[in-house]
């Protein structure tokens, strides 16, 4: 809390905002660099060509898991199966504190074989 008049406060708003436009500036160039440096060892088509390989995957496969998914959710039931790729382990927030993870669950689930 500031205490004193209104113009005590927006004095203090304009420092607090000055120096936060100074460190923007010094995070925003920063990120500049590290992207230069990223697109340097793998251009951002390369990334993007990736991602649409992955996406015409999940979509057009034989038996899309995505296809399952979007269904369970339409019809308001739990999606029991992911695919591999976004698959948390098996009681992974009990375990998270122990430090150990659990196996996959590889079992496929009854809404599955529907």
């Amino acid at each position: 809390m500031i205490a004193g008049d209104a113009e005590t406060f927006e004095q203090a708003g304009r420092v607090f905002a000055a120096a936060k436009v100074r460190d923007h500036a010094a995070i925003a160039a920063a990120k500049r660099v590290q992207r230069l440096e990223d697109e340097g060892r793998r251009p951002l088509a390369q990334y993007r060509r990736a991602e649409l390989t992955q996406m015409y995957r999940n979509i057009f496969q034989p038996d899309p898991p995505s296809h399952r998914a979007r269904n369970a959710f339409v019809q308001k039931r739990p999606a029991c199966c992911s695919p591999a790729s976004v698959r948390l382990p098996v009681g992974a927030a009990q375990s998270a504190s122990a430090g150990s993870l659990p196996p996959l669950a590889d079992r496929p689930c009854a809404a599955a074989a529907e």
